[in-house]
């Protein structure tokens, strides 16, 4: 008897386990581990099915054996209608996650939603807030956490529904946020699953134009996803908290921080190098492009550097020592979707750059874009020609590690904006890592300055004084951005008294995060917007630091708008560029006076004075220049039209030159001549005599 009553008992025990264990698997509704891949498919190991993966992605350590790392372009996990699962009563989702950027809105971990009218999401905001979106009770409800999440760690995220208590929404099994109500899901088989995408495209958040410059973006989770499941219950917090504790991971997720490219330089040498620069490997992945699509300028014995970079989009920047990057504006002009400039073109369709010259006296690069929005239209298209606004500009760069901006702007409307030197960041960094605080200083022809501090809003432009830096020094020409590095980007403008902090002077946004502008629509991204202001330190970011007006006309009647302005790198202190803005805003007067040449004149356009030899003969050349204190000679550019062969021999007051660091020539060849280029370090404020050989 007492056997037969431990065999009842003994079968008791295990139908109850059979049937425990049946209740337990019935209530798994769907669950990716993420630990295998076989040809492009990931196992439902809850629904038993096989779903597709899409996009690019790879699979890396995750709390719990492998994880799935998300490209934030194209990455998707899909399953049709038919076999999606299907939650018709309480319910609990969860996953682990490692967000490598918080998405540009409302991205989904899980999405089984059609219109906001049925279904729920499971997602994450461009705050890094967790969110459970359903369709309750016949409308459609957000339960959305209070906290957010950090980038570049890992997160276990949760939500549950019960149709009595509501929803609830977890962070590391804690409650985050919770929305009372009371009601069934409105969930059918009406619309297929989708893992780390949103099923349609969705306009970034904290758009500058929101409402007027509203266009859809397309992306995918920018990270990691682990351990993502589905069960036919709400698990309760205690629940919750166990599983946290239970896989809270050691390590951290195996996630590189983006950086903007690192500018390696050995044995540094004055010259052009076109080269590839890498940011990202997901990044890099999309462009359709080859070997040598940007171009950086190195100088002798310097370690800054001049870039044009494809994620810039090609405008020229000034890369310090210690890799503080100074950008800048194209010619702009405005349109239905927006700013019409190279910013909005994403994918460099139209902006390409070239090296036109490269020799040891000075290197010209020449980029050539469209004005155009984020769609990719370009700015006053003619309806007969179909052509619009365009625009080449001209860098001629010297071994001194100061060029001359040249622009022209092949447009219909009367006035362009032009530049606004901005400072870039990197993902984890506020402006204020990488820019003095004392972000500005200005400074005049007489080398009076004046020092600008964001601490409080720089201008007085609401109290009706013109967009300017308030106590600015007058008449100032030159402005120097006070990166944290030992050399500093400056520009020299021709016209005076016209640089003020960016925007003219308004304060536009809320300045909590930074005391200055911050954006990240702008460098490397490729969402269509032409604003968008920074909600965390996630992204490469810019901040526009001063608004200088640069100056720009129409030179010639019909022809492009022009203008030009100086901008360069130097560790020396501001004084020290007086002489040298002098030179360029007051040159002093040349005389031939030897030898069959005419002088053309100093074009401001690439700081050089330009002759003409007249005959083949060796003719000797000499040049009578007038420098003084006011109009110095400072490191001058001489170009010599039809110089021919020969190797010039130099004299510099009878005394002869050899080729150095400091005295640098080159002969350019073209179809119709060989000219002459010659440039010199100096800084001479008497009159002197030059003669060529």
């Amino acid at each position: 008897m007492k056997f037969i009553n431990k065999v009842y008992l003994l079968l008791v025990i295990g139908l109850l386990t059979v049937q425990l264990h049946g209740q337990t698997n019935k209530s798994l509704l769907a669950y990716w581990d993420f630990n295998e891949v076989t040809n492009n498919t990931i196992k439902d190991k809850g629904g038993n099915i096989s779903d597709e993966i899409t996009g690019y992605y790879k699979l890396v350590e995750g709390v719990n054996g492998k994880a799935i790392k998300c490209d934030g372009f194209t990455t998707s996990i899909q399953r049709d209608e038919e076999t999606s699962p299907v939650i018709i009563g309480p319910f609990t989702i969860e996953a682990w996650v490692a967000p490598q950027a918080y998405p540009w809105n409302w991205c989904a971990i899980y999405n089984q939603e059609y219109k906001k009218h049925r279904g729920m999401f499971f997602g994450i905001d461009g705050e890094g807030r967790v969110g459970l979106h359903a369709a309750v009770a016949r409308q459609w409800r957000e339960c959305i956490s209070t906290e957010t999440i950090p980038y570049m760690k890992w997160s276990y995220i949760a939500a549950t529904y019960h149709p009595e208590t509501g929803m609830k929404v977890y962070i590391n099994g804690k409650l985050s946020g919770e929305l009372p109500v009371k009601g069934d899901l409105l969930y059918d088989r009406e619309f297929p699953m989708q893992i780390a995408r949103n099923h349609k495209s969705m306009a970034p958040s904290s758009l500058n134009r929101a409402g007027f410059v509203d266009v859809p973006a397309k992306y995918s989770f920018d990270g990691l996803i682990d351990e993502l499941k589905i069960t036919g219950k709400a698990k309760s917090q205690g629940e919750l908290e166990r599983i946290y504790e239970q896989l809270k991971p050691q390590n951290e997720p195996q996630l590189i921080w983006r950086k903007l490219p690192e500018i390696h330089i050995e044995n540094p040498e004055f010259g052009a190098h076109y080269t590839k620069l890498n940011y990202d490997e997901d990044w890099d992945r999309l462009w359709r492009d080859d070997s040598y699509p940007d171009v950086v300028i190195t100088f002798d014995d310097k370690r800054y550097s001049m870039v044009f970079w494809k994620g810039t989009n090609y405008n020229m920047n000034l890369v310090t020592e210690n890799g503080r990057w100074i950008a800048d504006q194209s010619a702009e002009t405005f349109g239905d979707f927006g700013c019409m400039e190279h910013m909005s073109d994403k994918q460099n369709r139209y902006s390409h750059i070239r090296v036109v010259e490269n020799n040891e006296a000075r290197v010209v690069v020449h980029w050539r874009y469209a004005l155009t929005d984020i769609n990719y239209s370009i700015a006053n298209t003619d309806e007969v020609t179909n052509w619009g606004d365009w625009a080449d500009e001209y860098y001629y760069i010297y071994p001194d590690g100061i060029a001359v901006r040249h622009y022209k702007i092949h447009g219909y409307d009367d006035g362009y904006s032009i530049t606004e030197p901005a400072l870039l960041s990197n993902p984890g960094e506020r402006p204020e890592d990488n820019i003095d605080m004392v972000a500005v200083t200005l400074m005049n022809l007489k080398g009076e300055t004046s020092k600008h501090s964001f601490e409080t809003w720089p201008s007085d432009q609401l109290a009706g004084a013109g967009g300017q830096f308030k106590n600015a020094v007058d008449n100032e020409v030159l402005s120097v951005i006070n990166v944290k590095s030992q050399t500093k980007p400056f520009f020299i403008y021709e016209k005076n008294g016209n640089i003020g902090p960016y925007g003219g002077g308004r304060k536009e946004i809320d300045y909590r995060l930074s005391k200055f502008h911050w954006r990240n629509h702008w460098p490397v991204s490729q969402i269509p917007s032409d604003g968008r202001f920074v909600l965390a330190n996630d992204r490469v970011t810019s901040s526009a630091i001063t608004s200088p007006e640069a100056g720009i006309n129409r030179e010639t009647e019909n022809g492009p708008l022009e203008g030009r302005f100086i901008l360069g790198l130097s560790g020396e202190p501001i004084q020290n560029l007086t002489g040298f803005a002098k030179f360029w805003l007051k040159t002093p007067e040349l005389k031939v006076t030897a030898g069959n040449y005419t002088h053309q004149g100093f074009n401001r356009n690439d700081r050089a004075y330009h002759l003409i030899k007249n005959s083949d003969a060796n003719e000797s050349l000499t040049l009578d220049i007038q420098a003084s204190e006011k109009s110095p000679l400072v490191n001058p550019t001489f170009i010599i039209k039809n110089w021919g062969g020969k190797v010039p021999v130099l004299e510099i007051d009878g005394l002869q030159q050899s080729p150095s660091k400091k005295y640098k020539y080159s002969i350019r060849k073209s179809l119709e001549s060989k000219d002459l280029i010659i440039w010199l370090e100096t800084d001479v404020v008497k009159p002197v005599t030059l003669t060529l050989n």
